[in-house]
C-alpha cells in the first residue's frame, strides 16, 4: 500500500494528485519534500498513471518514483551562486552579455542594460554598426577580440573599451 510507505504528513499531497487524475488526464508528475530531521531533507519525485474502464472508474494505478535529493540541493546551490554573481556584478557596476555565434543574437542582462543605458531586450550581432559604438581609439582591438571569439580562436570576450552609451556619452 503507497500510504503505509508515506509519510503522514504527505498522504494528502497524494490524494490530491490522484484526485486529479481522469481519462482526459491519465498521468500527472510531481516533486514532494520529506523532512528529515533539522538539518537534514529528502525530496521525491513521482509520476502516477491512472488507468480507466470505458465508464471513467479507476482500474488500476501505477506510481514510480525516485529520489531526487542532489539534484534539489545541486538547484538551491545554484540559485544561490546566481544570487551571489548578481549582487558582485551590481556591485561591480558590470553586466553581462552572451553571444549565440550561430543566430548572431546577443541577451544582454539588466544590469549591463542599465549600465549602457541600453533599452531591453536582445540584439543581433552585427560588428560594422557596433563597432561605431566604441571610440575610435578602441575599434580594432575590439574588433580582434570579437573576431577570435567568433573564430573559435578564444572562448572569453575580453577587452576594456570606451563605449558609447545610450545617452552618448562614453
Amino acid at each position: 500500500n503507497l500510504f503505509d510507505l508515506t509519510p503522514d504528513a504527505e498522504v494528502g499531497q497524494i490524494r490530491a494528485s490522484v484526485a486529479r487524475l481522469s481519462p482526459t488526464c491519465p498521468s500527472m508528475g510531481y516533486d514532494h519534500y520529506i523532512p528529515a530531521g533539522p538539518d537534514a531533507e529528502h525530496w521525491q519525485e513521482w509520476i502516477d498513471r491512472a488507468f480507466f474502464d470505458e465508464f471513467g472508474r479507476v482500474v488500476a494505478y501505477l506510481s514510480v518514483g525516485r529520489d531526487i535529493t542532489e539534484r534539489k540541493l545541486a538547484e538551491r546551490r545554484l540559485a544561490e551562486s546566481e544570487r551571489r554573481l548578481k549582487l558582485a556584478l551590481e556591485a561591480g557596476r558590470q553586466g553581462v552579455w552572451e553571444l549565440d555565434v550561430e543566430s548572431g543574437v546577443i541577451k544582454v542582462d539588466e544590469a549591463l542594460e542599465e549600465l549602457l543605458r541600453l533599452p531591453a531586450g536582445t540584439y543581433e550581432l552585427d560588428l560594422d554598426h557596433s563597432s561605431q559604438t566604441y571610440h575610435p581609439d578602441d575599434r580594432e582591438m575590439v574588433r580582434q577580440a570579437v573576431a577570435a571569439v567568433v573564430a573559435g580562436e578564444s572562448d572569453a570576450y575580453r577587452v576594456e573599451a570606451r563605449r558609447l552609451t545610450g545617452d552618448s556619452e562614453w
